[in-house]
């Protein structure tokens, strides 16, 4: 923690503050568990925030297990057949990792619905980072 103050001490302005010291503050951060974020301020708006990441696990509540049963053609060998996909259809992926929002706010009507055209530069949803 020592260490942290003292690399801290150079963030006013930015000034003087080296990338290899921003890389320590994120190794710091690592090795700290009760700080979540670091954010350095400087001058006309410019900064770092270093913050924590975790790995986020998103699931279904859980439910009855369901009887076990065998998968149909188990044991022959074969492979099972992937649909394919829709010709008239394109996937799009986000530049990014975040949360999906098919909609500007809540209860809104959403950019777009299932099957619809999309034309070049159409929003078709918000992704939060």
């Amino acid at each position: 923690m020592k260490e942290l103050a003292q690399l801290l001490q150079k963030a006013p302005g930015l000034r003087g503050i080296e990338f290899k010291e921003v890389k320590r503050l994120a190794e710091l951060l690592q090795e700290a568990p009760e700080i979540g974020s670091i954010e350095l301020k400087g001058l006309f708006g410019t900064g770092v925030v270093i913050t924590r990441t975790g790995t986020v696990m998103l699931g279904m509540p859980a439910g009855a297990p369901l009887p076990a049963t065998a998968p149909s053609g188990a044991g022959d060998g074969t492979e099972p057949v992937r649909a394919a996909p829709a010709p008239a259809l394109k996937e799009i992926k986000s530049p990014m990792v975040g949360t999906f929002y098919a909609a500007p706010e809540p209860g809104a009507e959403p950019y777009l619905k299932v099957g619809a055209r999309v034309s070049a530069g159409q929003t078709v949803c918000v992704i939060e980072a």
